[in-house]
């Protein structure tokens, strides 16, 4: 109730826990590793997270200290209870309402915390870096699908049609970590942590703009149009419409359209 920049943040903090998991050697996973080994945090995938883990570090110590309690639980657990109440609390109507509460009480419990914690399984997450290379958009997102390729679904497991769910994680929250202060911004309005009193809301805004704002129907128009909506493009992989600081980055914008380059990725699109 105190923060409301907190739902986002835990959000982003379930995913970048469990986002570390790779199929093909069994490492990372929902593994309890951000709150565990505090090297973890130092990995630039995983900047800005100080403040959302220490908060759970205090709820687990009063859960754990109270004396109705039965049982301790583990860090990779409250971590993903995190992540499930806040999109709970937060979608149609941010707040508690019993329905809410029941959803919240289907959690399933009993991930272990890793006991050899590995700062490596971080490169499982999306970086979305673009090298050194041609920095032209449609170059850009063809990598921008291509990694998500290769991380979310070659790597975590995740489907097309899954990855791009989880990718709408981006409806709450700031790019704060990634651009600075000064141009921190959300991808849709209602999903500023202050979009209303008890924080963002979740729902399909992010898919909603990605479909209905962006007017142009291909990434080549998207060129030749301008970019609209965005009045500002970086080279460093994200465009900004100054008008209402919403920020978009490239991998949101590979699943804009229908994909250029089958042979890199598959087509995201039709789960917008």
């Amino acid at each position: 109730k105190k923060d409301v920049r907190l739902p986002a943040q835990w959000l982003r903090l379930a995913f970048h826990d469990a986002g570390t998991f790779n199929k093909q050697n069994d490492q990372g996973g929902a593994n309890g590793c951000l709150i565990s080994h505090p090297p973890m945090r130092d990995m630039a995938e995983n900047q800005f997270l100080d403040v959302p883990i220490n908060v759970l570090i205090q709820v687990k110590k009063a859960w754990e200290g109270n004396a109705k309690t039965c049982i301790k639980i583990s860090n990779a657990d409250i971590i993903q209870f995190a992540g499930l109440y806040v999109t709970k609390r937060q979608s149609g109507i941010p707040g508690l309402t019993n329905a809410k509460k029941h959803d919240i009480k289907s959690f399933e419990w009993g991930r272990p915390d890793e006991k050899n914690c590995r700062t490596r399984t971080t490169h499982n997450l999306p970086g979305f870096d673009l090298g050194n290379g041609d920095r032209s958009f449609l170059v850009r997102c063809e990598m921008a699908g291509k990694e998500i390729k290769e991380k979310m679904m070659d790597r975590n497991g995740f489907s097309a049609k899954e990855a791009t769910v989880l990718i709408g994680g981006h409806t709450i929250g700031l790019t704060r970590s990634s651009f600075g202060k000064s141009l921190a911004g959300p991808w849709v309005e209602n999903g500023a942590d202050r979009a209303t009193a008890k924080g963002p809301v979740f729902d399909n805004g992010y898919f909603d703009f990605l479909a209905n704002r962006i007017p142009a129907r291909s990434p080549q128009a998207f060129i030749q149009q301008g970019h609209a909506p965005f009045n500002k493009v970086f080279e460093s992989g994200w465009f900004r419409d100054e008008r209402t600081d919403l920020n978009y980055l490239d991998n949101d914008l590979a699943l804009a359209w229908p994909s250029q380059e089958t042979r890199s990725h598959p087509n995201f699109h039709p789960f917008t």
